[in-house]
């Protein structure tokens, strides 16, 4: 099994914020994440406003998210760039992080996260 990790933002987000939670995300744990906009965001209209996002990465693929450290070290890692992140805002949106197993055949393939070496543990880069 794989474990998925996903990031639900609800509330009042600016044009760039989603983008600028990914980079977070993304420099502060070394994993691929993707978004998956509101339907509402797909309308062509460029207003940013109140909305839910999903943001998304699966790590640790092999290996059972119980058992694994390293699935540990990115979760917190991921607390510490979302309160960063609403710690930048007058009125943060809410937020909140699900775990899931998910099958490993499904899972698309993460590279950084050394997908099923059960000893690839430098997922992480120093944070700093």
């Amino acid at each position: 099994m794989a474990t998925q990790i996903t990031v639900r933002v609800t509330g009042d987000l600016g044009l760039d914020d989603a983008e600028e939670l990914l980079r977070e995300l993304r420099q502060q744990t070394g994993v691929e994440w993707s978004e998956q906009k509101s339907p509402a965001e797909d309308d062509g209209h460029l207003t940013g406003g109140l909305v839910e996002i999903l943001i998304s990465a699966v790590v640790g693929k092999g290996v059972e998210m119980a058992l694994d450290p390293v699935i540990d070290r990115v979760v917190d890692r991921v607390h510490q760039a979302i309160d960063r992140f609403r710690g930048t805002r007058f009125d943060p949106p809410a937020t909140q992080v699900d775990l899931s197993s998910v099958d490993p055949d499904q899972a698309e393939p993460n590279p950084a996260a050394g997908d099923g070496a059960a000893g690839a543990e430098p997922l992480l880069e120093p944070e700093g």
